[in-house]
């Protein structure tokens, strides 16, 4: 069984569904088999500058033309051009019951109190995030930073936090400008600082790194619960939007909000979103579990075998930190490629 890499370091064992590089740590509620986290393995395993064949699945696509069909291939690659145009009408990472970005608590009460769940180095998720249960978040490195300018420049910065929607390093396989990006239900009884969704350390984000910037792409969040804020800093929601229009000159910086991007206090919201009825999506993919693991949907069509890879002196690991595409340097992230000298 794989074990799926959080952009940033953390790790998730649960099964999640993926049209594209996602992030999440979550007990999701999806099939095992993924399809598309297996392409995506496989590509990132070859090479960083392959364009993989990424199949995207949305709520209707069993209605295919080819019987049983569950996916539509497609042709997309990985990079970090944010400024691309999305065009999944699908959900990339799906969540029948609570949503940690970090880890479960093993004792429900600390999601009420400073304790909070475990943190995580994860900083980013790519495309659509339904959740239908609560989301706590403990993102710890605080990533995306702005810092100071002036006499006293580069002397404090503040964190943006855990970006929802865009990622620097991905598919760049989003939803169309201006859909939601991030949907809270809260149907379950999990409370989450009194409410169904809170932050720890730094919040989550939607929206622009500069009033010019390009790249937001006017994702949106609509969430359960009333609003909440990052434990210990007063006046900083737990999910918030940004303007892009900051102030650097003071000690540290203050991020420009844009309160029109994030929608608190919503019910039933998960029964429209991007025009797509989530609300019993739990039921559908419990359902596409089952006939995947049984075969009745996708019948067995030859053998896997696997084993352990010789032992040699000659195995060269690399990361995304030293691994170049032509000329532009990608991204730091946890993403691992291992490479056997012939």
């Amino acid at each position: 069984m794989m074990k799926r890499l959080l952009r940033g370091g953390a790790r998730s064992s649960a099964p999640q569904h993926y049209s594209g590089a996602r992030v999440v740590s979550a007990r999701a509620f999806s099939h095992a088999r993924s399809l598309t986290a297996a392409a995506v393995a496989v590509a990132m395993m070859a090479t960083v500058a392959v364009s993989a064949l990424l199949p995207t699945y949305s709520a209707t696509a069993d209605d295919g033309s080819l019987a049983g069909s569950t996916c539509t291939p497609t042709s997309i690659g990985l990079g970090d051009d944010t400024s691309i145009t999305g065009s999944d009408t699908g959900v990339a990472t799906y969540v029948g019951g609570d949503m940690y970005v970090g880890g479960k608590p093993s004792n429900a009460d600390a999601l009420n109190s400073a304790t909070g769940p475990t943190g995580t180095y994860a900083v980013e998720a790519e495309g659509l995030t339904v959740v239908n249960g609560s989301l706590a978040m403990n993102p710890k490195k605080r990533a995306w930073r702005l810092w100071n300018t002036g006499s006293a420049g580069g002397t404090s910065y503040v964190s943006r936090g855990f970006r929802w929607g865009v990622v620097g390093f991905g598919s760049q396989f989003r939803p169309a400008d201006g859909k939601v990006a991030l949907a809270v239900g809260g149907n379950t009884s999990t409370s989450v600082m009194g409410s169904k969704v809170g932050a720890w350390t730094a919040p989550g984000w939607l929206g622009k790194t500069s009033s010019t910037d390009v790249t937001a792409h006017g994702y949106t969040a609509s969430l359960a619960g009333g609003t909440t804020q990052v434990w210990g800093q007063l006046g900083v929601d737990s999910v918030r939007g940004l303007s892009g229009k900051d102030t650097t000159t003071t000690q540290p910086p203050v991020l420009g909000v844009d309160s029109n991007l994030v929608v608190w206090d919503q019910s039933n919201n998960l029964s429209n979103v991007n025009g797509t009825d989530y609300s019993a999506y739990k039921s559908k993919i419990a359902k596409l579990s089952e006939d995947l693991d049984n075969g009745t949907k996708l019948p067995a069509t030859g053998t896997v075998t696997t084993g352990t890879a010789p032992s040699a002196s000659n195995y060269t690991i690399y990361n995304m930190t030293t691994v170049r595409t032509g000329t532009q340097a990608i991204p730091s992230c946890s993403t691992t490629i291992w490479i056997r000298k012939s």
